[in-house]
C-alpha cells in the first residue's frame, strides 16, 4: 500500500460509522465527533478548518495519538512542514492511546520521513521498537531492510531478505534486493526465487534481475520464453536484445519505423534500462555471447551515462546521459561502420537521418534538448554540422558538405590550410563552444577540436583515410584521461586512465574475435594483468606478479 492509500485508509477508519454511546462520557463522544470532522476536511484538502477542529478536540483529547497523527498528516501536506509532521508522529507512538486510527499506518509515516531524511539509524530504533515482531507492512518492511544495508547491518540485513522474499511475494522489490546480493548465482538466478515466474511481479523481478547482472550473466531463454509466450513488453524486447548482444540496426530500425519508441511508456521503459546498469568502476566492459559493450561512468555515482554497443567488433549505437540525470538525451544509431541516424530525447525522441532527411535545409527539434551543435560524420569525414538556433529551436544545417566548406574560403591553398570556426558564444567554461580546426593536405582532414559544455571536457578527434582517434581530458587537467582508436571505421583498441594522474592504467583491445583487456596496476608503464576473451568467454588471463613476466593463473 503506498503512501496516499494509506493516509486515505486511515481516514476512511476515522470517519467510519462509530457507536459513540459506547463510551462512558459524554466529554469523550464530542471529542470524537470533533476528530472526524477534522479528518474529514483534511480528506478535502482544508487544512486550515481541520486544524480548526482538531484544537476544539484538544479540549477532549489532547493526548491522544489520533490527534497527534492527523495534525501530522496536515503539517505533511504543507510546505516545508516534514519536520513538524515528524514530531507529531513521534509524539503519536509515544502516546499510544489510540482510538480509532492504527498506530502501524503511523509508525510507517514516520518512517517514510526518516528514510527520506537519511536518518537511518532512527528508522531501524523506531521500526524495532514498535512494529515487530509484525512484518505485515510491505512498506515499512522495504525501509527498514535498506536501513539495515545503508548501515552497513549486513548479517541481519540479509537475513530479513531471505524471509520478506517469502512473505512478499508479490513485492517485486524485494526480489529486486535479493538480485543485488544473489548475483554469484548468476544463470541460475531466476531459478532461485520461489516460483516467481508464475506470480504477480515476475516480468519486473526479471528484468530488474537482468538490469543488475552483467550482461550474460542471466540466461536469455528466460526473457525469450516471456516473448515467445506472447509478452511484448518493451522493456522486455530491449532486455532480450542487450543480452543477446546488443540491439542491431535492423531491429532498432524496425522499432523506429513501427513509432516504438513514440509511445511513452515504451520510451521512459528504454531510458531506465540503458543507463541503469549498477558497476563499480568509472570504466568497465560487460561481455555478451557476441561482443564488448563499453560502459562509461563519468561521475562515479554508479550508473552509467555512456553506453558504447559493438556487435561483431563493429559499433551498433550509442546512448548518452548527458545531463547525468538517469535518461538517455541522446542515441546515435550507425549503419554499417557509420553514424545514420541520432535520436535526440527532449519532450518526445524525434529523428535525424540522412537516407530520411538526405537535402533538408531546417528540422524542428523537441525543446529542450541539451546540445548546442551536432557534428554529423559519414565516411571518416564531417559530412554537415548542425546548430540548434535557442530563439526557435530549430535544427539549422549550417554547412552540408565540408568539401564546399573549405573550397568556399578565401584562404583556401591547394594541398594544405587550416580554417577556424567557432560556434556558440560567451565564456566557454559556462556556455561551451565549438572549434573547428580542419586540415586539408593530401585530401585527408586531420584535426577536429570540441569543446562540449554538457560533459565539461576537451573532446579530441584526428581523422585520415583509414584511422580515427578520440582523446577526452575529462578532469580540465590537460592530460589526456581516454584515448579511442579506430580501423576503418572499427574499434581497435580503448586506453584509459582510470584514476587521472596522466598515465594509463587500463587497456582494451579489439579484433574479429576476442577482446583483450590490460591492467597496469602499480602505474609503472608495465602491464600487470592481461585476459582473453573470445565471443565474450575469457580464454585465458595472464598476471606478471609486477616483474613483466606474464604467467597465465587462469584458462578455460
Amino acid at each position: 500500500m503506498n503512501k496516499s492509500m494509506r493516509w486515505a485508509a486511515a481516514v476512511f477508519l476515522l470517519l467510519s460509522t462509530v457507536n459513540i454511546y459506547s463510551f462512558d462520557n459524554m466529554n469523550r463522544q464530542i471529542g470524537i465527533i470533533y476528530l472526524k470532522n477534522a479528518a474529514a476536511y483534511y480528506l478535502n484538502g482544508q487544512y486550515t478548518q481541520a486544524e480548526s477542529f482538531l484544537e476544539k478536540t484538544s479540549e477532549f483529547h489532547s493526548s491522544s495519538s489520533d490527534y497527534e497523527y492527523l495534525y501530522g498528516l496536515i503539517r505533511l501536506e504543507q510546505e516545508n512542514k516534514i519536520n513538524d509532521a515528524a514530531r507529531y508522529f513521534e509524539k503519536a507512538i509515544e502516546n499510544g492511546n489510540w482510538i480509532l486510527l492504527d498506530k502501524k499506518d503511523c509508525v510507517t509515516d514516520l518512517a517514510l520521513i526518516l528514510f527520506r531524511k537519511k536518518e537511518y539509524s532512527k528508522l531501524i530504533d523506531i521500526v524495532e521498537q514498535e512494529a515487530f515482531p509484525d512484518y505485515r507492512d510491505n512498506d515499512l518492511m522495504y525501509l527498514y531492510l535498506l536501513s539495515l544495508k545503508y548501515e552497513g547491518r549486513q548479517n541481519k540485513y540479509r537475513s530479513l531478505l531471505g524471509r520478506s522474499i517469502e512473505r512478499y511475494s508479490d513485492d517485486y522489490r524485494f526480489a529486486k534486493l535479493f538480485v543485488h546480493e544473489s548475483s554469484g548465482f548468476r544463470d541460475g538466478i531466476i531459478d532461485n526465487l520461489p516460483d516467481y515466474k508464475s506470480r504477480q511481479g515476475a516480468l519486473q523481478v526479471l528484468l530488474e534481475a537482468a538490469m543488475t547482472l552483467e550482461a550474460g550473466g542471466l540466461r536469455r531463454s528466460s526473457i525469450k520464453d516471456y516473448l515467445d509466450a506472447g509478452g511484448r513488453d518493451a522493456a522486455a524486447l530491449i532486455e532480450y536484445y542487450r543480452l543477446r548482444g546488443g540491439i542491431t540496426v535492423t531491429e532498432l530500425d524496425k522499432l523506429l519505423k513501427d513509432n516504438f519508441f513514440e509511445n511513452p511508456s515504451n520510451r521512459k521503459k528504454l531510458q531506465q534500462i540503458l543507463p541503469g546498469i549498477d558497476m563499480r568502476n568509472r570504466l568497465d566492459t560487460a561481455y555478451s555471447e557476441y561482443t564488448g559493450n563499453i560502459y562509461y561512468d563519468v561521475n562515479d555515482d554508479g550508473y552509467f551515462e555512456e553506453l558504447h554497443l559493438y556487435e561483431n567488433g563493429r559499433p551498433v549505437g550509442i546512448s548518452v546521459d548527458e545531463n547525468q540525470d538517469g535518461l538517455i538525451e541522446v542515441m546515435i544509431i550507425f549503419e554499417g561502420l557509420y553514424p545514420a541516424e541520432v535520436i535526440l530525447s527532449g519532450d518526445q525522441f524525434q529523428r535525424i537521418s540522412y537516407d530520411i532527411y538526405p537535402n533538408v535545409k531546417e528540422l524542428s527539434i523537441a525543446e529542450g534538448a541539451e546540445r548546442d551543435v551536432y557534428t554529423f560524420l559519414r565516411d571518416r569525414m564531417t559530412l554537415n554540422i548542425y546548430e540548434i538556433r535557442e530563439a526557435d529551436d530549430k535544427l539549422i544545417i549550417l554547412k552540408e558538405n565540408v568539401d564546399n566548406f573549405l573550397t568556399d574560403e578565401s584562404a583556401l591553398q591547394e594541398n594544405s590550410v587550416r580554417i577556424s570556426t567557432y560556434t556558440g558564444g560567451g565564456d566557454k567554461d559556462n556556455y561551451g563552444y565549438l572549434k573547428q580546426e580542419l586540415e586539408r593536405r593530401d585530401e585527408l582532414y586531420s584535426v577536429l577540436k570540441i569543446y562540449n559544455r554538457i560533459i565539461g571536457n576537451y573532446v579530441y578527434q584526428q581523422f585520415n583515410d583509414k584511422r580515427t582517434n578520440g582523446f577526452a581530458d575529462i578532469d580540465y587537467d590537460n592530460l589526456i584521461d581516454l584515448k579511442e582508436t579506430y580501423s576503418e571505421g572499427v574499434i581497435v583498441s580503448i586506453e584509459a586512465d582510470d584514476n587521472k594522474n596522466g598515465k594509463y592504467d587500463y587497456k582494451i583491445t579489439f579484433d574479429s574475435e576476442q577482446t583483450v583487456s590490460w591492467w597496469d596496476f602499480n602505474e609503472d608503464g608495465l602491464y600487470d594483468c592481461r585476459q582473453y576473451l573470445k565471443n565474450g568467454v575469457l580464454i585465458n588471463e595472464y598476471s606478471s606478479g609486477f616483474d613483466g613476466n606474464f604467467d597465465i593463473i587462469e584458462r578455460n
